[in-house]
């Protein structure tokens, strides 16, 4: 297995604002609200030339309601799985009970620990950090995350001196496997099922569900392997309308989902089917994905609140108002009862092969005119629109230049109509087209 550094600690000590800085990234959410990590959130590091997995747990606390439960056997389960576990506390405050706990609960586990004391902003903190020697570890370093101060002693002193002993190196495999992966987001509205279908793709309750809204708040990466073929399965926050209470934190969630669509090839847009509606939610995250320019999947999940008939009455209203997306396919299941699940990953394959498919300029061209012929351009100026041939622009998405004169006069109408024809003629399934269209030089004009 590729070791696993994992960190631990009790609420906003700053956990994820260290893992974003040792992952170089923004990727785990930061800010000032207590327990804004919930699940596990894993990324790849790559010290001495090593690819080690770093591991972001939510804050270590003491409350017992069955959510909170949930939370914290996510993080019990990655101490589990750490070979080194960087244990954080905040010098701004004294030892905390939490923090005699969570030191409790590591030395169970037996693993070598690094105590990181952040939040050293000033002499004064770092005077005050002390007392946290009497915690008993030997390996101690102060650090400012949000600063960088330290961060490079932390590094050299510990993590590196970690990597070289012979028992990790034995472990250290090369993680190549997983940079070709098939990415996989699944987006959508609150509560439609998202974290329960990972979980079932993968057989394990690896993400915390509930029917809370808003359960999911950080997007999880999960790398899988199904059938010889490697997968990275993204879980997001929902997608949902603007609460003043949560604003900010709804409003970091949101972001960051839409950051992760730009890393993927795929979306799965999971939409809540017992519902019996599409509503404006829906639609206006329908139409944000398509302006991703990813592949889509259209999963109607929960299908096992429906009886066949109700099934069959949605669905004409479902394809009228998701007309947009009649290129994608639409996939009818029910993670919680494990119904459609393989077909889902079938139809990710056969989606993921259309986003990567080529074409070249001589078929583009012939299907250029093909479509010409069905559906003439209109006349401007006493003279018809002229589209002479066509070539690849790009691929992953597929992009097609198209040639003419008086190319500038075309209509929307007639550009959707060019782009719903190659779609359907190179067989796109899911995977979206664009067109650029180009005017040529008129080699007597000056």
């Amino acid at each position: 297995m590729i070791p696993n550094i994992v960190l631990i600690g009790r609420n906003n000590v700053g956990k994820s604002t260290l893992f974003n800085k040792l992952t170089n990234s923004s990727s785990a959410l930061v800010g000032n609200f207590s327990g804004l990590t919930r699940d596990r959130k894993c990324a790849y590091i790559k010290i001495e030339n090593k690819k080690i997995i770093l591991t972001d747990t939510a804050g270590i606390i003491f409350k017992t309601n069955k959510f909170e439960k949930e939370i914290m056997e996510q993080t019990y389960l990655a101490l589990d799985k750490a070979d080194l576990i960087l244990f954080v506390v905040n010098a701004k405050e004294s030892i905390l009970p939490e923090d005699y706990y969570i030191s409790k609960k590591i030395r169970k586990n037996q693993k070598k620990v690094l105590l990181i004391i952040n939040k050293i902003d000033c002499l004064q903190h770092k005077t005050e950090s002390n007392e946290f020697f009497r915690l008993g570890f030997k390996k101690n370093f102060c650090i400012s995350a949000i600063r960088g101060t330290g961060i490079n002693e932390l590094i050299k002193e510990g993590i590196i001196s970690w990597i070289k002993n012979k028992k990790i190196q034995k472990n250290i495999l090369k993680a190549k496997e997983y940079e070709d992966s098939i990415k996989v987001a699944f987006i959508g509205a609150p509560n439609v099922g998202k974290s329960t279908l990972i979980n079932k793709i993968i057989n394990k309750k690896r993400l915390i569900t509930s029917n809370i809204s808003g359960t999911t708040r950080d997007s999880i990466n999960i790398p899988i392997k199904k059938n010889n073929k490697n997968y990275i399965l993204i879980d997001t926050a929902g997608i949902r309308k603007k609460n003043k209470i949560r604003e900010k934190i709804q409003y970091i969630s949101i972001q960051k989902t839409f950051e992760n669509i730009k890393q993927t090839e795929i979306l799965l847009f999971v939409i809540d089917i017992s519902k019996q509606q599409i509503n404006k939610e829906d639609l206006l995250i329908a139409k944000k994905i398509l302006e991703a320019q990813k592949s889509i999947i259209v999963v109607f999940n929960k299908c096992d609140l429906l009886n066949q008939q109700e099934l069959k009455k949605i669905y004409p209203i479902i394809s009228k108002k998701l007309n947009f997306l009649k290129f994608c396919q639409f996939q009818f299941i029910s993670a919680i009862k494990n119904k459609g699940i393989n077909r889902l990953l079938d139809s990710i394959n056969i989606t993921f092969n259309c986003f990567k498919k080529r074409s070249n300029s001589a078929k583009l061209t012939k299907i250029l005119q093909f479509a010409t012929e069905k559906h003439q351009p209109p006349y401007v100026k006493g003279r018809r629109i002229k589209l002479k041939y066509a070539h690849p622009g790009g691929f992953a998405p597929m992009i097609i230049v198209i040639h003419g004169n008086q190319i500038n006069y075309l209509s929307t109408t007639y550009k959707k109509y060019l782009t719903n024809y190659f779609q359907k003629s190179l067989k796109l399934i899911g995977a979206p087209v664009t067109l650029f269209f180009k005017e040529n030089q008129n080699p007597f004009k000056k």
